[in-house]
């Protein structure tokens, strides 16, 4: 598989997993909140260690990833 499409694979079900975590919550979202929570969900179902990206995400993971999305 190209890895263009397995990336975009990736990216996609991380946007549908935010998106039905969004749709359960009943609340509105930011958009920048909205970008997060697809950020966390991607860094962790995908960890890149050796990525800066990665890196600086998982200085906060803890307590992003324990956080309660609802109302």
């Amino acid at each position: 598989m190209d890895d263009a499409l397995i990336e975009a694979t990736k990216r996609q079900t991380a946007a549908t997993l935010a998106a039905a975590i969004i749709a359960a919550s009943g609340r509105p979202w930011s958009i920048e909140q909205t970008l997060g929570l697809d950020r966390d969900i991607y860094n962790a179902m995908h960890p890149i260690p050796n990525s800066g990206i990665y890196q600086e995400w998982a200085k906060t993971k803890e307590a992003r990833l324990s956080k309660i999305h609802g109302p």
